[in-house]
């Protein structure tokens, strides 16, 4: 019998006898398995990012335990079926590791915190208009109303107060319904569409 067949018998059966329980088959399989599924490893993690998070180690220890987790699952015929599947296991857990980092750095981005490096809170853009966008809004508000009557400018100025349209007829002694009219046609006229 050449070396060759005579590894080969000794692993056949090798990965049943583990799955049933003999921790020295357990230990065989791990020292003819993991230096492939190592080189394997090595061989996946070429990314600057991954190698300063991740060993090789780390990802073996995990389809190691993925596989005596669910070791009723499978059958081996020999160390090299085990070996194969192993590899195959350990390059997906790298791909899939791989994937969710750069999904993390894409959502990094997004991210806004709330305090500086100093422990600050950061000031946040105000939602206020501007100076600019105040002096255009004033602009319009007296072109808007300089030629309306006096009531009239009233509900204008209660409504952008924020009163309702029954406060604003209250205070002007004029009708809701008139008020309602005025403010419908002051929105449906042509000026205001123009700005929309």
């Amino acid at each position: 019998m050449t070396m060759a067949e005579a590894s080969t018998g000794t692993a056949d059966g090798l990965f049943e006898r583990a799955r049933n329980g003999d921790q020295e088959a357990w230990t065989q399989l791990y020292e003819k398995c993991s230096p492939k599924v190592m080189r394997v490893l090595r061989r996946k993690l070429h990314s600057p990012m991954m190698r300063s998070l991740y060993e090789s180690t780390d990802f073996l220890s995990d389809v190691w335990k993925s596989l005596v987790a669910k070791s009723d699952r499978f059958d081996f015929p020999n160390a090299d079926a085990l070996t194969s599947f192993l590899a195959h296991a350990a390059s997906q857990k790298v791909d899939a590791e791989y994937r969710r980092l750069l999904a993390d750095k894409r959502q990094e981005c997004r991210k806004v915190y709330i305090h500086s490096e100093g422990g600050r809170p950061i000031e946040s853009p105000a939602m206020d208009p501007t100076p600019s966008e105040q002096a255009v809004g004033h602009e319009a508000m007296e072109n808007l109303t300089r030629h309306l009557p006096e009531d009239l400018k009233r509900v204008v100025d209660l409504k952008c107060s924020g009163h309702s349209n029954d406060e604003a007829a209250n205070e002007t002694g004029l009708h809701v319904r008139k008020v309602q009219r005025f403010l419908q046609n002051l929105y449906d006229s042509r000026w205001l569409k123009q700005g929309r």
